[in-house]
């Protein structure tokens, strides 16, 4: 009896340790409500970046994973949340005192009322309570004098709790006659559809979510007595927010508008919650190497110059001719690519700079020689490298046979004491002062296009090396 109860124990026992470990691997839905929206005297920082730089902004799923590590921030903003009195005392009659605003003239300004003189300021309207988040119209100030646009049917942004498969839509109304002659209006609908949970990463960290996609459908319609028609604007938006708990903002956001044969989507805006993070420049590419001059087979390192930050740009090497092997897990787009040269030669090597606003390219030619390993032989002789005398006491003739672009003079350690870039064609002949030279053995090395031959010379007496 007691064998039987201390299984049952240790069964359970073993069912909450694995329901422990399962819920600490998992992502969670998370339910939203109103304190996960923002509030008066909010201040929430954001970035933007352009509409095209990701494509998988349309996938969703239970216990999905969105990575959009990769945005790179092209500007940012503050989203800032004032009283409605703050704009004027008066405005709290209007939409109640607990209503408070953002402003959005920014956001509108080139698209609609660019060019509209004396127009100082817009205002979008917002009212909170436990059960939803309403937009309640518009302030537009002009000339420094508030005028309101209040909705008569309000739009109701979301109602609360919203998780995942919720389902909500709204119809929104508004209309204000300016005087006698000019009249506008503004209606549409609003479908909310929580399609989606899981973890999504972006620059600014990774978070549990609830996607939501959103379908906006907005009408505007200007009437004036000098138009025989009115004039009517229509748009459809597609809103998908990446929303997370205490967050305040979508700490993911993308819009799109469809197209004219509502086929298709194409995305306006992409923003994301963020830090305080520098404005970007346009890339400027340039680099160094450890050696310009290297043996084959062994690992060159690089050292990327390029601005304005590692952190904005991408990079891909270029090597030409590409006889070359990656090292230490680096590729050719690594920010500094670890390398060794499999065939000798003179190599030209480019680096391509790109960021979100450009890219730029540097190219250095003839920049590093491979060569192969320096070996000493004083009894091997050459048809096609005539050096003498030798051995010499302060000159020395050298006579190739084949195009020469370089001379190296090294000592016996292998350490370089003269390398001289040249350009001597087959019969030529060159004369090198090597009177600094303390008298004893040396290694002279000739480099043609794809080979180099080495030979040892000797100065009279012994060497310091």
């Amino acid at each position: 009896m007691k064998i039987i109860i201390f299984n049952i124990i240790m069964k359970q026992l073993l069912l909450f340790s694995l329901l422990i470990i399962f819920n600490n691997v998992t992502y969670t839905q998370i339910t939203l409500t109103y304190d996960d929206f923002p509030d008066s005297g909010d201040t929430l920082r954001y970035s933007t970046t352009l509409p095209d730089i990701i494509t998988s902004y349309q996938d969703s799923g239970e216990d999905f994973y969105w990575d959009f590590s990769h945005v790179q921030h092209l500007s940012q903003d503050i989203e800032e949340y004032i009283s409605i009195t703050e704009i004027n005392p008066y405005l709290g009659i209007i939409f109640g005192f607990n209503s408070y605003s953002r402003s959005i003239y920014d956001m509108i300004l080139d698209d609609e009322f660019g060019g509209f003189e004396g127009l100082d300021n817009i205002y979008e309207v917002f009212n909170k309570s436990s059960n939803e988040l309403e937009s309640n119209g518009y302030v537009l100030v002009y000339n420094n004098f508030p005028i309101p646009f209040e909705f008569s049917d309000v739009d109701q942004v979301f109602m609360f709790p919203f998780e995942f498969g919720s389902r909500d839509s709204t119809t929104y109304y508004g209309s204000e006659a300016f005087g006698d002659s000019i009249y506008y209006r503004i209606q549409g609908y609003r479908i909310n559809h929580g399609d989606g949970w899981g973890s999504v990463i972006t620059p600014y960290g990774e978070f549990e979510c609830l996607r939501i996609r959103t379908k906006v459908y907005r009408q505007d319609s200007l009437y004036h007595e000098d138009f025989e028609e009115p004039i009517v604007f229509e748009s459809t938006r597609i809103e998908y927010k990446w929303i997370a708990k205490d967050e305040k903002l979508p700490v993911m956001e993308v819009i799109t508008m469809l197209s004219d044969s509502k086929e298709y989507e194409i995305p306006v805006m992409i923003r994301y919650r963020d830090i305080y993070r520098p404005d970007p420049e346009p890339p400027v590419a340039d680099f160094t190497v450890d050696s310009n001059e290297v043996i084959i087979g062994d690992t060159v390192f690089f050292s990327n110059l390029s601005g304005p930050s590692h952190e904005y740009n991408q990079y891909h090497w270029t090597f030409s001719p590409n006889n070359v092997e990656y090292h230490e897990e680096t590729t050719n787009n690594s920010v500094e690519p670890v390398i060794s040269f499999t065939e000798a030669g003179y190599y030209d090597v480019s680096l391509t700079a790109t960021n979100i606003l450009g890219s730029d390219e540097k190219t250095k030619t003839s920049y590093i020689y491979a060569e192969e390993g320096v070996f000493i032989s004083g009894n091997m002789s050459y048809n096609d490298m005539n050096v003498y005398p030798n051995p010499f006491k302060n000159n020395i003739w050298v006579k190739p046979e084949r195009s020469i672009k370089k001379i190296k003079i090294s000592c016996i350690k292998g350490i370089t004491i003269l390398s001289k870039h040249v350009n001597i064609t087959g019969r030529d002949e060159i004369v090198l002062d090597l009177t600094f030279l303390e008298k004893g053995a040396y290694i002279i090395s000739l480099y043609s296009e794809n080979s180099v031959i080495n030979k040892v010379i000797i100065k009279q007496g012994s060497s310091k090396y």
